[in-house]
């Protein structure tokens, strides 16, 4: 009963303006993402997963990009959740399941070899970015060129209605 009304709170101050934003992130859905965690270091793990996240999102969401589309905000759009893109399985997977995403922010790391050589990467992520553009969807996407040997890929999920417990 205290997370509900911790939850629709806080999410009717950001939604008001009194708070910039709120993010919601449930365990269960973040289990699912990293997939068999032990129980002995259980919270740890799925910590570990919020956390660099989130620090990479922050990371990105403030440096130069190689690519980005101009970021169109919607004023009212502010209960969110991060996600992680999965690159080369064109799949998506939420740290909570938002009803009604407004604006979906794409952020990739890509590695800088990659992003000199490959022909149709571009295109496969415009490509991918414009399949979820939707009549109330706004999307906006940031490349990112990276010494990181592997490519990753975060979403920024944002919606403007209050969300209920699933």
């Amino acid at each position: 009963m205290h997370e509900r009304v911790v939850r629709g709170v806080l999410q009717e101050y950001a939604r008001s303006g009194v708070f910039e934003r709120t993010y919601i992130v449930d365990n269960k859905e973040v289990e699912k993402i990293l997939d068999n965690v032990p129980v002995i270091g259980y919270y740890r793990r799925l910590n570990e997963l919020i956390v660099g996240t989130i620090h990479m999102t922050n990371v990105f969401m403030h440096t130069k990009t190689v690519y980005n589309t101009p970021p169109t905000s919607l004023v009212t759009a502010r209960v969110s959740t991060f996600g992680l893109v999965d690159i080369e399985k064109n799949e998506e997977k939420l740290f909570y399941p938002l009803d009604s995403i407004n604006e979906r922010c794409y952020i990739y790391a890509i590695n800088k070899e990659q992003l000199e050589t490959d022909g149709n990467l571009f295109t496969t992520l415009r490509e991918r970015s414009a399949k979820m553009v939707g009549e109330e969807t706004i999307v906006s996407v940031r490349i990112h060129s990276t010494d990181y040997e592997d490519n990753y890929g975060y979403l920024i999920a944002n919606t403007s209605e209050t969300q209920q417990e699933h």
